[in-house]
């Protein structure tokens, strides 16, 4: 693809003199060679752009600052380099297009709807008055269970489970081993310290275009839903707890927990290992920093860091001073012994 072509299809700049320039391929900074598109979007790796052997470069003024490529670079400039490099990646290297149709070792309820668009792949599993729409791709091993539905072109990776009544909206992306719908945690103990499993009879909602890293529970809801809200993006292996709310566009990067009936608004970000106790709300637009936990609730557009969790300023200083606490202590000591000294 010439430059100039694909600086049009990502809402970009490149200079008179690249705009004949091909790409066929990508690669990073550093193994880029003739032929292949990179990108610059983190000032770390600038020096990298002075080493390359890549064709182009999509990158920003912002991240170049005074730095001179070489003059024989193609450089595609873009306000939002790792955004266009996102596009661009989709440009060329297109994902595989799966061929319509049920394989002949998929298990199919007779009360199953799936569309004729629908690829449903060996092994898999759909039961009674599932509904399975338009462009959803099922791979292989997956299971829907009685009631369930799967919104258009969402795509259910190798041995996923999507369990009784829940539902997986439009563009959903799930990688291998996401349960949605598990049984709750919830148990009711007697006199007798015994404990009793409470019926978990709610749902679970993934709403529109949720992507999921591999190995990741949703507990259905206790009585009504455990929702996603549109737009959420999960890494591996995290837990959400029945009756847990996210807003819209969240982030949670990886080993992530959300306890029973807890909640997130809009565009929260938790960091890698970072949780919320059951029944705490946390703000919109607030980022949780990595290894944290909220244990209280949370007003909104904070950056938060600890365990409990609180204002990552007020941790800072607290880290600052406690590095202070051994000269202070020698201090102390020191004083001590003088006051001892004078003593008559």
């Amino acid at each position: 693809m010439r430059l100039s072509e694909l600086a049009q299809q990502l809402g970009g700049h490149v200079a008179e003199a690249h705009r004949h320039l091909e790409v066929v391929g990508v690669s990073t900074l550093e193994k880029g060679a003739k032929g292949d598109l990179t990108f610059l979007a983190n000032a770390s790796y600038r020096d990298g752009v002075m080493k390359t052997q890549a064709t182009a470069v999509i990158t920003s003024a912002a991240m170049l600052g005074d730095l001179r490529p070489p003059p024989e670079l193609g450089l595609v400039m873009h306000e939002q380099p790792y955004l266009a490099w996102a596009k661009a990646l989709n440009l060329l290297v297109p994902p595989t297009q799966p061929t319509p149709g049920v394989h002949d070792t998929a298990v199919i309820h007779p009360s199953a709807q799936i569309d004729s668009s629908a690829s449903v792949g060996p092994y898999v599993v759909v039961g009674e008055g599932a509904r399975i729409d338009e462009g959803v791709v099922l791979d292989v091993g997956v299971v829907v269970d009685s009631e369930a539905h799967i919104g258009a072109h969402a795509y259910l990776a190798p041995y996923c489970v999507v369990r009784s009544g829940c539902i997986v909206g439009a563009r959903c992306q799930l990688e291998p081993h996401c349960v949605i719908g598990v049984r709750g945690f919830g148990y009711a103990t007697d006199a007798q310290g015994q404990h009793h499993a409470v019926p978990q009879v709610g749902v679970a909602i993934l709403e529109e275009e949720v992507e999921m890293g591999s190995h990741i529970a949703v507990d259905r809801g206790a009585v009504t839903e455990t929702r996603l809200g549109r737009g959420t993006k999960m890494g591996n292996q995290s837990a959400i707890g029945h009756n847990a709310v996210t807003g819209n566009h969240c982030l949670m990067v990886g080993h992530n927990a959300l306890a029973g009936s807890s909640s997130i608004g809009n565009h929260v970000i938790l960091a890698g290992k970072a949780g919320v106790a059951g029944h705490i709300h946390v703000g919109d637009q607030t980022t949780v920093m990595a290894y944290s936990a909220v244990t209280r609730p949370i007003d909104g557009n904070q950056v938060i860091r600890g365990v409990p969790a609180r204002d990552a300023r007020d941790v800072a200083l607290e880290q600052k001073a406690l590095k202070q606490l051994p000269a202070l202590l020698e201090r102390i000591q020191t004083l001590e012994e003088k006051l001892m000294e004078e003593k008559p």
